[in-house]
């Protein structure tokens, strides 16, 4: 029975989402333009060499499969916010963990496809041939997806008390390439700048990659407060509902 929940509401997720309109739209966003990107990072990485140079393409392809899935989990509810399916689903209850877990599959297994892609060229094109710094951008991986999972459920649920669906993940996925230290080691930056890029996501999970180091186990503690963030937006939406105050997300 479980099992039949979670293949429905998949089937519903997809249909729901903007990116599977039609192969060709699903093809584009999910295929062409993430590994045109990569090849602009691998370009970069082959053609200077070095292995900080490597290092910033490896950071970039964790950040990009981050924000990839933020944004596709994002747009899967920004679609059912547009089409009326989100105040409806709202009370008395806000969706199933069948329902949640499914808005994730196709973004997380999109970005993990390129992902391993553009590592694997990287590595390959490395004049510094760094095969620790490989090893460490796919330990590093799947945290990235998942944060990104966690974050764009949070995303998605935070922007239902603004007018714009996509404000919150357009801003987030924009400052991360200079918050997570994609350019730049963390501790390379101004010590006034430090302290909020410590509680951004993707910041530990770069630090990790770049330095071996036990940064991995902090990644969560970055993640949390926007899971809250999500919890409270939530309940805050369902009131406003209820009372029938005027929302932004109808």
């Amino acid at each position: 029975m479980r099992l039949q929940t979670l293949r429905v509401a998949l089937t519903i997720a997809v249909a729901s989402s903007p990116r599977f309109a039609s192969w060709r739209t699903a093809l584009i966003s999910l295929v062409l333009t993430p590994i045109i990107s990569t090849l602009m990072i691998v370009a970069v990485a082959a053609s200077v060499g070095g292995a900080e140079v490597a290092m910033t393409a490896y950071a970039g392809v964790l950040v990009s499969a981050f924000v990839s899935v933020m944004a596709s989990v994002n747009a899967t509810l920004a679609y059912e916010r547009i089409t009326g399916i989100v105040p409806a689903s709202l009370v008395p209850r806000f969706g199933t963990p069948a329902s949640w877990c499914a808005r994730t599959v196709a973004p997380l297994a999109s970005a993990a496809i390129v992902a391993l892609l553009a590592i694997g060229a990287i590595d390959l094109l490395d004049g510094a041939h760094d095969g620790g710094a490989a090893t460490r951008a796919l330990t590093a991986l799947p945290v990235a997806l998942v944060s990104g999972a966690l974050v764009g459920l949070a995303v998605c649920v935070i922007s239902l008390l603004v007018t714009d669906p996509y404000l919150v993940a357009n801003v987030l996925g924009g400052i991360l390439a200079l918050t997570a230290g994609v350019v730049a080691p963390l501790e390379d930056y101004p010590r006034w700048l430090r302290p909020i890029c410590e509680w951004l996501p993707m910041t530990w999970t770069v630090q990790a990659m770049r330095t071996g180091n036990a940064a991995l186990a902090r990644e969560p503690l970055a993640i949390l407060p926007w899971l809250l963030l999500g919890v409270l937006a939530v309940a805050t939406a369902r009131s406003r509902l209820r009372d029938g105050r005027d929302t932004a997300f109808i």
